[in-house]
């Protein structure tokens, strides 16, 4: 699902520059989505066995891909400042997992420029993937 106040991301890859490593690329979404919540004061993590970005025991980033000849498809989608009530409508990810957004997150309730978002999320997915030598 989703919402106006969602960032959303769909980068396409060629996964065999990544040697063919899906979950190298999963680790690699989920980075530059903790980095970019970093800027903001959030402590995001990764959860054991599950993948997209977590705050505590809240889900701030899903991540569902698809792949064709190693070719991504699909992404991520970040909760940046949607309506958080309308989860209650589904089961996100299929599970009973409460969700979050920077909005709800960020220490000071000013208004999240999703034009700024956009700027740094793009910053950090070069940081990380450039890193990696992968673009």
């Amino acid at each position: 699902m989703h919402l106006p106040g969602q960032l959303v991301i769909y980068p396409v890859f060629d996964l065999r520059v990544f040697g063919r490593d899906i979950g190298s690329f999963l680790r690699a979404l989920e980075e530059a989505v903790m980095l970019l919540l970093a800027d903001y004061g959030i402590a995001a993590k990764r959860k054991s066995g599950r993948t997209g970005v977590w705050v505590k025991e809240k889900k701030i980033a899903s991540i569902g891909i698809a792949v064709s000849r190693w070719i991504t498809t699909h992404g991520l989608s970040l909760n940046v400042n949607c309506g958080l009530d309308l989860f209650s409508l589904i089961r996100p990810c299929g599970k009973d997992i409460m969700m979050t957004s920077v909005q709800e997150e960020v220490a000071e309730k000013t208004a999240i420029s999703m034009d700024e978002i956009k700027k740094e999320a793009v910053e950090k997915f070069r940081l990380v993937f450039n890193s990696r030598g992968k673009i």
